[in-house]
């Protein structure tokens, strides 16, 4: 499993994942190794968060969506979505925790001037324990190739 570190880069849990990632099958074999980095390449970015909007662990790639918020940093998707995405990400995230269903938005903008693009934003719930209970997924999908007009 992967954890954000202070600097929200994602490390390894090394007790979660039960052993040595160079003892892996995946460190010895350079073809699985360019199919993880391309596996990373292509995921979509995104964050969970907790009922508080606390994100307890993201993905590379948000920052096109998030951004540190002035003063005291804070790790809280409500104070780090970037303006223009801030009240649809808000409203998504609160009506999945709120109806259990998942969400997505397929028609909003990301960017400004030539560098606007289309943004899909998925959430839905996690399921699955009590441990997860609400918690969701927020998904980034930016079409890198469709600018928005």
């Amino acid at each position: 499993m992967a954890t954000p570190n202070r600097l929200g880069n994602l490390k390894r849990d090394p007790e979660v994942q039960g052993h040595d990632e160079a003892a892996s099958p995946a460190a010895a074999d350079p073809a699985l190794r360019t199919a993880h980095r391309l596996l990373e390449r292509y995921m979509p970015a995104y964050v969970i968060v907790d009922a508080d909007f606390e994100i307890l662990e993201a993905w590379a790639g948000t920052g096109a969506f998030l951004e540190l918020p002035r003063g005291r940093p804070k790790a809280n998707l409500a104070a780090m979505a970037r303006t223009e995405l801030a009240v649809d990400i808000k409203s998504a995230v609160s009506k999945v925790l709120t109806w259990g269903e998942r969400l997505v938005r397929d028609d909003l903008i990301v960017g400004h001037d030539e560098e606007r693009r289309y943004l899909t934003l998925i959430v839905e719930t996690l399921s699955g324990s009590e441990a997860s209970q609400g918690r969701c997924l927020v998904v980034f999908q930016a079409d890198p190739a469709a600018v928005a007009t």
